[in-house]
């Protein structure tokens, strides 16, 4: 007796409970992981983007040292959001108090109170620790520099809670869905497995006369349900699938054929059709309408659609078509071509094709169609031209058109190889114009361009053909001369462009004169690559302009080595700015006709760790071409005014102490807030102070340096004209400038009273200061006769040698100490 088998229904019902079971499981933690870390990155944007916004909420106050403002926006921001702490470090604030940062903020004690943050507290540290993210965004002022940077830390209670609140959902979720499923699948089985055995059953009995099914029967069901109906479908199988087959065919050919119908009559091309066996040439009607043509202008021959290629285009044409035939049928036809329109007009055409082949490889058909892509082809030509344009004003100046410094240098270097290879020399002028800024600045940047190209046009005129000039950027330029047979020919040429840009210039209404310096470097002597040769012309380039300008110089080794102890200094002056080895000498201001201090100067001087006391007239000139004498005015501003403030607490100090500005540091930006923090953290009374200028820096830019005068004028410092008499100041900006003292430049009183023309400009400025009301101070006073001569014209206040050399703070306050006893004598 055979065993009895395991009922098929309860198998299924089994696995389908374990089945569902498993992929609800699996199902359920994918969505639990998946909507975590959404939750996570969510919590993290919202970070990001609050730390964006409270950045540029805060720059404005931090900037302006608003300590409270931006607090409150912190505070405000931590109590509207669920973070746990927002922090801030303010590198403004940290510099004023001698930290490296001020930092403040709030947090959020686990009782969910806001709290003013204190970093050495150790729960509030705790806290930080325990966030569960964090991150930090830097703080910049207006011109982008860093001056703070502000975290935000957020919790992850908040988030946990959402999660336990999440998976206790997705077990009810998954139980409630899981029992649906095994419900569902119980009748599914039902009507899937039971109902298909009865279908069976009632099909076998729908038979006809002769007893076969009229109907297949279903063959849906475990294994012994399928070998069952296939058996009872076998005999009508055969003769179903045949006439469905032919049924699917029909179906299949009819949709080609529609396909293709619809994509001929719809596309933007023209078919062709050539039967090669008679050749005549089947075309769409787009084929003759993309050229204006109609269907009947064209006979349905080769040789007509071929007569319409352009004559220049039509041997390439044919010269395809052979290619691909012999090819027989490897690839794709493609070819591109002008083909003549009904209003003689061209059009680029592509045609594309394929063709079919006997057996023997004769040709039978070839069917294609065209493309007009003359549209595509304009577009390429104006994309080429464009290129092209912009490949020129890539390597040329927009202002003369001539070569810029890429394609100078680019020149340059083929030139030096050629000559390397053929053993010959080559000369490079490096041209500079003589005042050309003080064109710009008085009559502007559209007269200074028309000067620029008159000088581009004469220097072409002044070169030889195969010379290549070019200008390398503001109003240099340079010369590159080929194939020279001496040194001379390089002097020859300069002498000639010295004497072309000496002549007058005439811009509009104006008629003006410019000199030029030209510095000279030869290859091989003076470089063996454009580097070289480019940094030695401009050696040659500064000699030419300390020698006077309007003159031209040669290289010369002797350059190098000046050029080189320059960086030397340079470099070490970085290092003594880092290392604050700036000493502060002070040179006492006296009243002639009383004989009492009125006053001191501060004066700069370089204490050198090994070449010990370093002049001014050393380095000053390298810390103003480097831009250090912004960070060396300031260091000595906040040193001179530490020792002020000691002298008036100690009663020592008399009148106001002098500071000389360089123009760089008046035209920055924060050189008033760099001036109101050094009061603020020496305690330095603006009064006791006096700002110096030179003539020369204010008429720079005098406009901006007036402004700049009366801010500081506004805070309470006195501002005093240096060297007053060696520039070109008009009285008209005199008259403006708020100053109330007029110092006598010293180059003006060294031959007092002997020289005479000294004697008058003396009198001069004298007389100027006397009729606006200004102070005077002469400057440089070494003898008896020098006093007697100012005293004599009513000028009282005087610094020099005669009473006292600039000295360090000590012997300053020794000097204090003991002038009341020295002016008695």
């Amino acid at each position: 007796m055979a065993k009895k088998a395991a009922s098929l229904f309860a198998i299924l019902v089994t696995l389908t409970i374990s089945i569902v079971g498993l992929i609800m499981a699996l199902h359920g933690l994918h969505s639990y992981d998946n909507t975590k870390q959404r939750l996570q990155q969510q919590l993290i944007w919202q970070v990001q983007r609050d730390l964006q916004v409270m950045a540029e909420n805060i720059s404005a106050p931090m900037e302006a040292y608003a300590v409270n403002e931006y607090q409150k926006l912190v505070a405000n921001k931590l109590r509207l959001s669920s973070g746990l702490a927002i922090l801030v470090d303010d590198l403004k604030m940290g510099q004023i108090m001698g930290q490296s940062s001020y930092r403040s903020g709030y947090v959020r004690t686990p009782g969910g109170e806001l709290r003013e943050f204190k970093p050495n507290h150790p729960e509030h540290q705790a806290l930080l620790d325990a966030s569960f993210y964090s991150q930090r965004q830097g703080i910049s002022d207006a011109e982008g520099k860093l001056i703070g940077w502000i975290s935000l830390y957020a919790s992850g209670e908040e988030l946990q809670a959402r999660l336990d609140q999440l998976l206790l959902e997705r077990l009810i979720d998954s139980l409630a869905l899981s029992g649906l499923l095994i419900i569902a699948l119980f009748l599914a089985i039902r009507m899937l497995l039971v109902r298909p055995l009865l279908d069976m059953v009632r099909g076998i009995n729908d038979a006809d006369a002769d007893g076969i099914p009229r109907q297949p029967v279903g063959e849906d069901g475990p294994m012994e349900i399928q070998q069952l109906a296939q058996t009872i479908n076998h005999m009508l199988g055969a003769i179903d699938r045949s006439r469905r087959e032919l049924r699917l065919e029909h179906q299949a050919l009819e949709r080609e054929r529609e396909r293709f119908q619809l994509a001929v009559e719809g596309s933007h091309d023209g078919t062709w059709d050539w039967d090669m066996r008679t050749n005549r040439l089947y075309k769409s009607s787009r084929f003759t309408q993309m050229l204006g043509y109609q269907p009947e202008d064209l006979p349905d021959t080769i040789e007509a659609w071929s007569s319409l290629i352009h004559p220049e285009d039509q041997e390439q044409a044919h010269q395809r078509v052979k290619d691909y035939l012999a090819t027989r049928g490897q690839g794709v036809y493609e070819s591109t071509f002008r083909m003549r329109t009904q209003d003689g007009q061209w059009r680029w055409i592509t045609g594309r094709g394929k063709a079919v082949f006997a057996e023997d490889g004769t040709p039978l058909r070839f069917v294609g169609f065209n493309t007009d892509v003359t549209r595509q082809i304009r577009q390429q030509q104006e994309l080429q031209e464009q290129k092209q344009l912009l490949q020129y004003q890539a390597n040329h100046d927009a202002l003369t058109g001539l070569a810029n410094r890429s394609l100078f240098s680019e020149r340059l270097e083929q030139a030096i190889a050629r000559a390397r290879r053929g053993n010959l020399k080559l000369a490079l002028l490096f041209i500079d114009l003589d005042h050309f800024k003080e064109v710009n600045d008085s009559l502007g940047h559209r007269t200074g361009d028309k000067v620029l190209s008159s000088v581009s046009q004469r220097l072409q005129q002044s070169i030889r053909a195969e010379d290549t000039l070019g200008r390398l950027g503001g109003d240099e330029f340079a010369i590159l001369m080929e194939d020279i047979t001496q040194e001379q020919d390089a002097s020859i040429r300069a002498e000639a462009i010295l004497e072309a840009i000496a002549r007058p210039f005439r811009i509009d209404e104006h008629e003006f004169y410019l000199g030029s310096s030209i510095g000279i470097s030869i290859f091989p002597d003076n470089g063996l690559n454009a580097r070289d040769l480019l940094k030695n012309a401009d050696a040659a380039l500064f000699k030419a302009k300390n020698e006077g300008r309007n003159n031209f110089q040669y290289y010369s080794a002797e350059m190098t080595t000046l050029a080189f102890e320059r960086l030397q200094l340079e470099t070490a002056l970085r290092l003594a700015v880092a290392n604050e080895e700036f000493v502060v000498y002070y040179q006492p201001q006296i009243d002639m006709a009383q004989n009492r201090i009125v006053g001191a100067e501060a004066l700069v001087r370089w204490q050198h760790p090994s070449m010990g006391l370093v002049s001014p007239a050393r380095f000053i000139p390298i810390a103003e071409s480097s831009g250090l004498i912004v960070d060396i005015d300031r260091l000595v501003m906040r040193m001179a005014m530490r020792q002020l403030v000691d002298w008036h607490r100690q009663g020592l100090a008399h009148g106001s102490l002098a500071l000389n500005l360089s123009v760089k540091h008046v035209h920055r930006k924060d050189f008033i807030s760099s001036v109101v923090e050094a009061l603020v953290e020496s305690y330095c009374d603006p009064a006791w102070l006096e700002f110096e200028v030179t003539e020369t820096q204010v008429m720079d830019n005098p406009e901006e340096a007036i402004s700049m005068l009366y801010r500081l004028n506004n805070l309470g410092i006195r501002l005093a004209l240096d060297d007053f008499g060696t520039g070109h100041s008009s009285l008209a900006y005199l008259k403006r400038m708020p100053i109330s003292k007029l110092k006598i430049d010293q180059s003006f009183v060294r031959d007092l009273p002997d020289d005479a023309e000294d004697a008058a400009i003396s009198k001069a400025v004298i007389a100027l200061a006397q009729s606006l009301n200004l102070d005077l101070l002469a400057e440089g006073i070494e003898n008896q006769q020098q006093i007697d001569f100012m005293l004599q014209q009513g000028c009282h206040k005087a610094q020099g040698y005669f009473y006292a050399r600039p000295l360090p703070a000590e012997e300053m306050t020794a000097f204090y100490t003991n002038w009341p006893r020295r002016a008695q004598s």
